[in-house]
This record gives C-alpha cells, structure tokens and sequence, in this order.
C-alpha cells in the first residue's frame, strides 16, 4: 500500500486503507501514523467536497486516537 502511496499521494483512499491497515497491524507501535493518515484522507475527501466519507475518515480517526 506504501507503494500506491508513492505513485498516488493524493488518494484518500489509499490513506485511508493505509491508516486503519497500520492500526490493526499493531496498534500500540502504528497508532500515531495511522491517526496521520486517516487526518489527510478526511482533508482530501474534505477537498473532493465528499463530506460524507470526510465524515466517516474522522470518526474512524477519533476511534483509533481512542485506542478502540
């Protein structure tokens, strides 16, 4: 997915599927950079005027912040 990234940075998407990726991964190592990733995913959408999935990317950051 880090390789998508690099060719795509400006996918929320990829951010996205990135962040919830690294949290699952290992949530007490990756927590912080998942939390960064799904933040740019929600601005992206938020750019694309797609609030709904900017919606969706923010509650998925504040549950990982939360630890759940």
């Amino acid at each position: 997915m880090r390789q998508q990234l690099e060719h795509h940075p400006n996918d929320p998407d990829i951010h996205q599927d990135l962040g919830i990726s690294l949290y699952y991964l290992n949530r007490c190592i990756h927590r912080k950079e998942a939390v960064t990733h799904l933040q740019q995913a929600e601005r992206l959408f938020e750019s694309r005027e797609d609030s709904d999935r900017a919606a969706i990317a923010r509650v998925m950051t504040a549950l990982v912040s939360w630890n759940y």
